[in-house]
């Protein structure tokens, strides 16, 4: 008796394999992205900025995390690119 066989693969759909590549790099880059701020600015830090802080704290603060955030929403972000962002 010859063994049957059922062909199992999936057939690679391009645009799927790119739309998939293209969300978990746009995750990493979020997780640098954040990572980035937690280094300089850990979050116990920002909220007593935003709450107690000079203005001039706050701004800096913001002016930083606009900067990371424009980083990570770029065409293509280069992590050496992310270090040179600095509060």
């Amino acid at each position: 008796m010859k063994e049957q066989t059922v062909d199992t693969t999936i057939p690679l759909d391009p645009v799927a394999i790119k739309e998939l590549a293209d969300s978990i790099n746009a995750d990493v880059i979020r997780r640098m992205c954040g990572a980035h701020i937690e280094r300089h600015y850990p979050t116990y830090k920002q909220l007593n900025l935003m709450r107690s802080g000079t203005k001039a704290e706050r701004d800096k603060l913001d002016a930083f995390i606009n900067a990371c955030r424009d980083w990570s929403n770029g065409e293509n972000p280069d992590p050496a690119s992310l270090e040179a962002i600095q509060p």
